[in-house]
């Protein structure tokens, strides 16, 4: 099969390998479809456990290898009940007879009556994904609002099997403006995963379908649980406490290794005092930032 029609994912949890892998495909999970694997297990004490492994593709594919045992199964099934077919009218010649002594007209209606009602009670059976809360009326000239209306449609989709409550706020950052979706609710800290791994990839998938419905010069943040929120106050409290400590040292302080955002928050938290300066050296996931006092001769 074709990698971009389905993949396979492990996580350490279901939820987050469906994430992970909705977010490699770039689809939605209306427009998906999910197999669990294995449920994984965590173990005892540490001890056997094993990461949950789901299948996830696209609905307009039916050559996936699930479909294919499937097929196989209906079609070994099918062969031997051909021979069968003929039996069936003599056992309905049968009971003719007996329907008419016993008033089979008015049975017989109600027997044709309860198949349609059974296919429709099925139907109804599979879950439907909850929808975001909409807004009461949406300005046309509003870029703000039209922005969060589609934050908040894609959201629905992606999130709405999860027990979240969502929250949209701007906020002003020193580049452009910064729309935070927070979730909150039951589901949202499994939502983060591991140092945020799976949080990261949602934030990526919405980022990715919210851009290519509407455009605009903003950025987009996905938080669960004010996950990202306390991580932001406890990175400028380390670049003002690193900061101290490169003035009362005289010597450069370099941070651990950071991804580009989190970078970004102690350069713009230690911008405006005069007592340091700041740089990123490195590559990769290796880039971290120095921070040099001013009356230091390094640069």
């Amino acid at each position: 099969m074709d990698s971009k029609e389905w993949v396979e994912v492990q996580a350490p949890t279901v939820e987050e390998a469906i994430i992970l892998g909705l977010t490699r495909l770039g689809i939605t999970r209306e427009d998906a479809t999910v197999q669990v694997v294995d449920e994984g297990s965590q173990g005892f004490l540490g001890l056997g456990a094993r990461e949950a492994r789901v299948r996830v593709g696209r609905q307009n594919h039916t050559s996936s290898p699930v479909k294919s045992e499937e097929q196989d199964d209906v079609e070994k099934k099918a062969a031997p009940s051909k021979p069968k077919a003929p039996e069936a009218p003599k056992a309905v010649a049968k009971q003719k007879p007996a329907a008419k002594k016993s008033g089979a007209k008015e049975s017989q209606p109600t027997a044709h009556k309860k198949q349609p009602t059974d296919e429709r009670d099925a139907k109804p059976s599979k879950p439907a994904p909850k929808k975001m809360p909409k807004r009461e009326k949406r300005s046309s000239d509003d870029p703000r609002r039209q922005i969060e209306d589609v934050v908040l449609e894609v959201g629905s989709h992606l999130f709405g099997e999860l027990d979240v409550q969502p929250k949209l706020t701007w906020k002003e950052e020193d580049r452009r403006p910064a729309l935070w979706l927070s979730l909150e609710g039951d589901d949202a800290e499994d939502l983060v995963g591991h140092h945020g791994k799976t949080l990261n990839a949602a934030q990526f998938l919405m980022r990715v379908l919210v851009r290519s419905r509407i455009d605009g010069d903003f950025n987009l943040i996905v938080d669960a649980n004010d996950y990202r929120w306390r991580r932001y106050g406890k990175l400028k409290s380390l670049a003002h406490k690193m900061a101290k400590k490169a003035v009362s040292s005289g010597q450069p302080v370099r941070l651990r290794p950071m991804p580009a955002r989190e970078r970004r928050i102690v350069h713009m938290t230690l911008r405006d005092d005069d007592r340091v300066r700041t740089k990123s050296y490195g590559s990769g996931r290796g880039r971290a930032v120095t921070i040099f006092p001013m009356n230091s001769g390094n640069h």
